[in-house]
């Protein structure tokens, strides 16, 4: 793991460059219901591009999580795929 400024329980980052995971956040602006999600065992992700990389936010469960993973990254499915499953083993 890596530090986050400024340093939070619900913020994680890791990697080089660092992929970062902030839970808690809100539904991203441009989320609407007919939005195309992703889904990966389970979870519901909604995709944004950014200038360096992919954001994806959970959406539709309890809390929203967000991963931000940089572009230098070739996939980010097996990214999603470990934090699904984890996310899915928490869920009641």
């Amino acid at each position: 793991m890596r530090s986050t400024n400024p340093d939070s329980a619900g913020t994680k980052a890791w990697g080089d460059p660092a992929i970062v995971m902030r839970c808690g956040v809100a539904e991203p602006t441009t989320y609407s219901a007919t939005s195309q999600l992703l889904v990966v065992d389970g979870i519901n992700w909604y995709p944004e591009e950014l200038q360096r990389g992919v954001r994806f936010t959970s959406v539709q469960g309890p809390e929203n999580i967000e991963v931000s993973i940089p572009s230098s990254y070739e996939s980010t499915a097996d990214i999603l795929t470990e934090l699904s499953l984890v996310i899915s083993s928490l869920a009641p």
